[in-house]
């Protein structure tokens, strides 16, 4: 009986630090949070005016990129083949 009591006693006195404790962050900043900032968004239309205006390409380079795209985007050439990947077919 001296023994149960003992070992009781013990596992009381390893609780006291996990429910004293239960409110604290630990190592965690008050100020830290779990989701990412958001991305700014960005202008595409002003942004190619200014690479314009500033020379980083040209008025042909403009044109082409104001293009609207084919239903289709043709793929880059040696996409997906070689470079150690490898394609695999799941079947269910």
């Amino acid at each position: 009986m001296k023994r149960y009591m003992l070992v009781l006693m013990a596992l009381m006195l390893l609780t006291v630090p996990l429910v004293v404790g239960a409110d604290d962050q630990g190592w965690m900043p008050a100020e830290w949070n779990p989701t990412p900032p958001a991305r700014p968004s960005v202008d595409l239309v002003q942004l190619m005016q200014l690479l314009v205006t500033k020379g980083v390409i040209s008025d042909q380079e403009y044109a082409q990129l104001t293009q609207p795209q084919s239903s289709s985007p043709a793929q880059p050439p040696h996409a997906g083949v070689g470079h150690g990947t490898k394609s695999i077919a799941i079947q269910s």
